[in-house]
């Protein structure tokens, strides 16, 4: 971004801000050391500092870059831009360790193209989470802070005015054959896999609040534990044990494949904090479903991120991390079938 697009962006933002009711910074706003953040695979983060009557604060721009916008780019399983907005608003209000959000960004006409929010303490980097030395005491109490953080969100209720997508296992399913449709894809593999988890797909529950992604990369986490969950995008009702199988997916294990649950703990350390935090019963097969269906679904997300690299010809939105996300669908399919041999159901 040319530094003329720079002063632009700092200009919207101030202008957003100021017209805020009940804003927490008062006097005449200005930001500063704005800068894109290297994170985030479908959302554009920046970070900044607003300089406020009371001192500074450091706040954090989540939007959907221009061109994947002006491409008409779309990711099936996730939820508008202003739903996760009013999500995570709603979150914060009522007791979950997600960033505040402050206000929106709107474009000419009234749609919703960003919002701020709070920018949390600690970092988001796996390596530095299961490795840094200085993070040891963070490592020894993050699964059981995890584990009941992510059962307060699944027991937060949504008012009827916030609505986001029913998604079982059943449906979750039927959007990953529809994508496995819209690319052609043509894989022996992915064909016994869809067929094994469609019989056996766990008796329906009631359906709570899902996270949807929840794994490390989307978790906050200074040296002495968690700070917040961010990156609501996938957020909708659904079965509970999908977050718990997902954080178990060999993927977001990284430097500690020994360790199933987040590269920080064995599964049964996780399904018993998640127990006690809860005060439900955890069936083990139920969670090794939603794994092995999780690993399926990266497989799809790796061919929806291939696609969108595709739909932008090459330009920034559909730059070279998309094309490397998009050919890790055979390593998303070899888990899918490390959960079957490992667990034998």
């Amino acid at each position: 971004m040319t530094e003329a697009n720079h002063t632009s962006l700092a200009d919207q933002l101030v202008s957003a801000l100021s017209a805020t009711e009940n804003l927490p910074f008062r006097g005449q706003l200005g930001v500063h050391n704005l800068r894109r953040m290297p994170l985030g695979a479908s959302q554009e983060l920046w970070e900044f500092t607003l300089r406020h009557a009371e001192g500074e604060s450091d706040l954090v721009l989540r939007r959907p870059p221009a061109d994947a916008v002006a491409a008409g780019a779309v990711n099936p399983l996730g939820i508008p831009h202003e739903t996760e907005m009013l999500l995570q608003s709603h979150l914060s209000d009522n007791g979950v360790s997600a960033p505040r959000v402050h206000t929106w960004l709107s474009s000419t006409d009234g749609k919703v193209q960003g919002f701020v929010m709070d920018r949390l303490t600690g970092t988001a980097d796996p390596k530095t989470l299961l490795t840094d030395e200085s993070f040891a005491r963070c490592r020894a109490s993050l699964i059981g802070e995890l584990a009941r953080e992510i059962a307060k969100v699944h027991t937060t209720e949504l008012p009827d005015s916030l609505r986001v997508r029913t998604l079982d296992a059943a449906s979750l399913l039927g959007l990953l054959r529809q994508a496995a449709e819209l690319f052609r894809l043509r894989n022996p593999g992915f064909e016994w896999a869809f067929r094994w988890l469609s019989e056996r797909v766990p008796p329906s529950e009631s359906p709570r609040l899902v996270h949807g992604d929840f794994r490390l990369s989307n978790i906050m986490a200074d040296e002495q534990g968690l700070t917040g969950i961010i990156d609501w995008e996938l957020a909708h009702l659904g079965d509970p044990m999908e977050d718990l199988g997902w954080l178990c997916l060999r993927s977001w294990r990284f430097s500690r494949p020994d360790l199933p649950a987040a590269g920080l703990a064995h599964r049964g350390d996780l399904l018993g904090a998640y127990e006690e935090a809860s005060g439900t019963r955890v069936v083990p097969e139920h969670v090794q479903f939603w794994e092995a269906l999780g690993a399926l679904k990266w497989a799809g997300i790796c061919l929806i991120q291939y696609g969108s690299f595709f739909a932008a010809k090459g330009k920034t939105h559909g730059g070279i991390d998309k094309a490397a996300i998009g050919r890790r669908f055979d390593e998303a399919m070899g888990d899918f079938f490390a959960v079957v041999d490992d667990w034998k159901v």
